[in-house]
């Protein structure tokens, strides 16, 4: 209950910062399902209540969105396993949900891509995906990637 109030404060927060400033960039990071599923596990009846709070949630965000103009990215940090807590390298921790809709990107489904794949997208949407940028991603192995800093969405 002491996370979803949390929970409760973050959304109001982040709400009334994107009524008032619009920013280029808002990070909105809830605690209350990363808590779930380390204590009762992913596949939890809390977990999955705790889910469809956050959807609600991003429901009401996407009511204050312009999606022509904005672009809205939806993902994870990692993934849990089914009794709870974090994985090591299975598959469970590795692949985390990860949804973009709105201004830059394209419509469609895409076949999964590794977590490391979020950073360029997101550096690429504030268009600083620059020389230097394209070069990081170079040498950690994230060449497939570097189509989409050059702007092919």
């Amino acid at each position: 209950e002491a996370d979803r109030r949390t929970d409760d404060q973050i959304e109001q927060a982040a709400l009334k910062t994107w009524r008032e400033s619009k920013p280029a960039f808002l990070l909105i990071h809830y605690i209350a399902p990363d808590s779930m599923a380390h204590g009762f596990g992913a596949v939890s009846a809390q977990y999955r209540q705790t889910a469809q709070d956050v959807d609600a949630r991003l429901g009401r965000l996407l009511k204050e969105v312009d999606l022509s103009a904005t672009t809205l990215l939806f993902t994870a940090d990692h993934g849990h396993i089914n009794s709870g807590g974090h994985a090591g390298t299975e598959p469970e921790g590795l692949n985390v949900p990860f949804v973009a809709a709105g201004k830059g990107i394209k419509p469609g489904q895409y076949s999964p891509a590794p977590q490391a794949d979020i950073a360029p997208t997101v550096a690429t949407l504030l268009g600083s995906c620059s020389g230097l940028v394209a070069a990081f991603w170079r040498l950690l192995g994230a060449a497939r990637f570097l189509g989409r800093c050059a702007g092919a969405f």
